[in-house]
């Protein structure tokens, strides 16, 4: 019997990794235009360093490539709209004390709402995988570069030097994830390498000049204003690719990090629902106080753990469920192979 291949563990590990300084920032987001000093240096920090993690997520599945499934995206949808139900009960429960009829309703369309504006673009991604991926794999060199580097120039280069952004979201919408898709893709198909020096020296100036921009910014405009740790930033866009690359050198394989990685959707659509029951029951901190750096990070690594443990639970709980879409997919799956390629002949 075929023993099933692990999976490289670094752009796993470079998940979690991502998924807690998302958890970070999101912490440090309450006390980010009342904070001054080195609290206020200590959020412009880890938002230098994480806020491409958004970024990876989209090389690593551009890297290995999404494959369009009606049962994946029937499986996301439960589980948003499982997290999007929750956040809404503990909003109500704890916080407005309230019953909402529309905001239970508007659970059900996490999608079209932009809750989670991730997931809304991840799922236009999917959809539109197929297709994506036919331009990964013919498209000659010199024509997927030109195109990579067209998307760059119109959302991430212009936006980072004028200041103007074309779509104006920040770089969090599916143009951004399209242009960093590509770039995975392309990382893949031609096998990019770059020395390991290089990458880490590179990284440093990246991050340092990042650092000194957005605090000048920051103090110029008189309080908090990070442009160029946005998602369309030029830096982020460099950085994150840069980031992959180091991480894609090793062939270091770890089951328990792997499996651990998977949960990674789940803490992001459950992080903030713990980020509002935690202040509900008053877990917030002084914004003055020279230990807020400390008490974020223990706030994050305890946030972390609980939504692991949460959707561990939630994966057990839905097994009778994902089993039951899996036979009916395994029924259906011919008849909508069958008419998803009339479509595109």
């Amino acid at each position: 019997m075929n023993r099933k291949v692990e999976r490289d563990t670094m752009p796993e590990l470079l998940r979690l990794i991502s998924i807690f300084g998302i958890i970070m920032m999101h912490l440090f987001g309450i006390y980010r235009f009342e904070s001054s000093g080195t609290n206020l240096l200590f959020g412009i920090g880890i938002n230098t360093l994480f806020n491409c993690g958004v970024s990876i997520f989209i090389l690593i599945s551009g890297y290995y490539g999404i494959k369009f499934s009606v049962n994946s995206i029937v499986k996301l949808w439960i589980i948003t709209v499982f997290y999007s139900l929750m956040q809404v009960i503990v909003s109500m429960v704890m916080v407005t004390h309230e019953f909402n009829i529309r905001e239970l309703w508007l659970a059900f369309f996490p999608f079209s709402t932009r809750k989670y504006w991730f997931i809304s673009s991840y799922l236009l991604l999917m959809f539109f995988s197929r297709f994506l991926n036919m331009a990964v794999e013919f498209l000659e060199k010199k024509q997927l570069g030109l195109l990579i580097a067209s998307l760059a120039f119109v959302f991430s280069v212009l936006p980072t030097l004028t200041q103007l952004q074309v779509m104006n979201d920040c770089g969090k919408g599916p143009l951004n994830l399209l242009l960093i898709y590509f770039i995975g893709g392309y990382i893949k198909k031609y096998d990019v390498d770059m020395n390991k020096n290089k990458i880490v020296t590179t990284l440093l100036g990246l991050f340092f000049a990042q650092f000194v921009m957005n605090c000048i910014t920051t103090k110029y405009r008189g309080g908090w204003y990070l442009p160029f740790s946005y998602d369309c930033s030029m830096f982020i866009v460099i950085s994150s690719s840069l980031i992959f690359l180091l991480a894609k050198k090793s062939n270091y394989q770890n089951h328990f990090i792997n499996k651990i990685a998977k949960r990674t959707l789940g803490i992001y659509l459950l992080e903030g629902t713990i980020e509002i029951l935690m202040e509900s029951i008053g877990v917030v901190f002084d914004f003055y106080s020279p230990l807020l750096p400390l008490y974020i990070t223990i706030e994050a690594i305890a946030i972390f753990v609980i939504c692991l443990v949460i959707d561990s639970v939630r994966e057990i709980l839905m097994i009778p469920l994902f089993l039951m879409l899996d036979k009916i997919n395994g029924i259906l799956k011919p008849i909508i192979k069958i008419v998803h390629y009339r479509i595109l002949d």
